[in-house]
């Protein structure tokens, strides 16, 4: 306000002087100033104060600005005056730090000085005493090899005296050698004549055993135990009772043993391993498991909660190899097949098509099947379950119409006489015996009515036993395939029965069938063979 004041002074002032300065003029009448003038001349003046006002506030905001950077920087300068002062404490303390390693420092160098010394001191006085000690053991040294030199000439006596107990070593060694042959002679004698016993035991027994085994009773089965009158585990007759509308009927077989619902696999499996003795001795045996679908063969040959008989007479099979291979070289191998609708499948390898049989001078083969080598029971258990795996896949009533083969093929060399023996196991689990009676009288209690499927495998039987010349091998895919072995095998007949009422037909015409068995002589071949069987 002070300034437009002394403006506005300032334009009087300047004003009066023109008029002054315009005295000599011409005399022109001044001007006279209306209210216009004057109302410009105000307005002129207030826009003026406005714009010193406006003026005034901006020096006002900027002296604020300026007043606040200036207490800005006087409190960043009052911090790093701080931070400064810090830091200098802290170098303060890091040099009193450092003068006090350094002393500590060299105390230590001090110690490890006095530590040194006493080392090298400590090192010296060793190696004067292992210089003491070098000398003291030069000196016995120098003792010994003159010792040594009387003990050499007493070696060399000693040596001279044991070269000559070795030449007596070696005739005497000689000489057991000698006595070793004869003793191997002997024994491969004594062999030959315990073959020719065990097989002259086997011929009193027959070369065709029957045994004849009950299942029990199922919960939901209907029957009656005491319509099987057993007369004792180890007797050999079974009595049967049937009930009809005309009476009690009683029909008496006898086969080779009997044995009862509470007997274990494990008493089958005695009845059995006479078979793989013949086997190891080089003759082919076979075992027929055979009973009507339901009977229990495929339960008590595979095994259930427990062993079954195959793998018990695996086990009992490899104790007697391990026996022989003391003195023998033993190979032993598995192949399984299915013999359905006379067609061979092979159950070791099933993506194989279906096997074609060979025949060759009356003799039949299977060289497309899968033969694998086993080595121990547990390599046979290991293909056994493979094998029972890949049967599982065959829907049941199919299974029960086919026939299983299990052999187990066993060569045998000996390394001296360069003997080759060949033989085979065979286990047959053969369909179901199960015959059809629908509009078949069944009255006559002497006709035997067998499964189509298993009547081809009696005809040879029977054609054996009666010796005659032309035996039917080629009827059917099983006899061909055991044609090799019949002639000259140990067989072991294992029927099984089904004590249920409903069964009672089948029942009766399994036991029929197997004490007509009992009564067949098959002649017996008492040869080795000497070649290996075709497979």
């Amino acid at each position: 306000m002070l300034s437009l004041k002394s403006e506005f002074r300032e334009l009087k002032v300047a004003y009066e002087k023109t008029s002054v300065k315009n005295e000599d003029a011409p005399n022109i009448p001044p001007p006279n100033p209306d209210v216009d003038t004057l109302n410009m001349l105000k307005e002129m003046i207030n826009n003026q104060l406005k714009l010193n006002e406006e003026r005034a506030k901006q020096h006002e905001i900027q002296n604020q600005q300026v007043n606040n950077e200036t207490n800005s920087l006087k409190l960043q300068h009052a911090d790093r005056e701080a931070t400064l002062k810090q830091h200098r404490d802290y170098l303060q303390k890091d040099r009193a730090n450092m003068q006090l390693l350094k002393a500590q420092n060299a105390n230590l160098l001090i110690e490890k000085k006095i530590k040194v010394q006493e080392v090298r001191n400590e090192v010296q006085a060793v190696m004067d005493q292992l210089s003491e000690e070098r000398k003291k053991m030069e000196f016995v040294y120098m003792l010994k090899v003159k010792n040594s030199k009387s003990a050499a000439e007493r070696l060399r006596g000693l040596i001279g005296e044991k070269e000559n107990r070795i030449g007596c070593l070696e005739k005497e060694l000689v000489l057991l050698k000698e006595k070793l042959e004869s003793a191997e002679k002997r024994a491969r004698e004594d062999e030959r004549v315990r073959r020719k016993l065990f097989s002259d035991m086997q011929h009193l027994k027959g070369n065709i055993r029957v045994i004849v085994r009950m299942r029990g009773l199922l919960p939901e089965e209907r029957g009656d135990m005491e319509d099987f009158g057993l007369s004792g585990m180890d007797e050999q007759e079974i009595v049967v009772h049937e009930n009809r509308t005309q009476g009690r009927y009683t029909y008496p077989f006898k086969v080779d043993r009997v044995y009862g619902a509470d007997v274990g696999d494990d008493v089958i499996c005695w009845d059995v391993e006479h078979l793989l003795d013949d086997t190891i001795n080089g003759k082919h045996s076979i075992c027929f498991f055979h009973g009507q679908s339901g009977s229990g063969k495929t339960e008590g040959l595979l095994g259930g909660e427990s062993k079954g008989v195959i793998q018990l007479l695996c086990g009992s099979l490899f104790g007697k190899v391990e026996k022989k291979r003391k003195n023998n070289f033993i190979d032993v191998s598995l192949n399984v097949v299915r013999i359905s609708n006379e067609e061979v499948h092979d159950l070791l390898y099933p993506e194989q098509p279906i096997i074609p049989i060979e025949s060759d001078k009356a003799r039949f083969a299977l060289p497309n099947s899968c033969l694998v080598t086993i080595t121990d029971f547990q390599s046979a258990s290991e293909l056994l379950a493979q094998a029972h795996q890949n049967r599982e896949t065959v829907p049941i009533p199919l299974s029960n119409e086919s026939h299983y083969l299990y052999r187990f093929h066993i060569t045998q060399s000996h390394p001296k006489t360069k003997e080759n023996i060949s033989s085979v196991f065979s286990i047959v689990e053969l369909a179901g015996s199960e015959y059809n009676f629908t509009g078949i009288n069944t009255e006559d209690k002497t006709k035997i009515f067998i499964n189509p499927k298993i009547q081809p495998l009696a005809n040879v039987i029977v054609a054996l036993a009666g010796a005659e010349k032309n035996v039917p091998y080629k009827a059917s895919k099983l006899t061909q395939i055991l044609s090799a072995e019949m002639s000259s095998a140990t067989m072991l007949f294992c029927s099984h029965l089904s004590p249920s009422r409903d069964h009672m037909k089948d029942t009766l015409n399994s036991l029929r069938f197997a004490a007509k068995l009992t009564l067949a002589e098959i002649p017996r071949k008492n040869t080795t063979n000497n070649k290996e069987t075709k497979q």
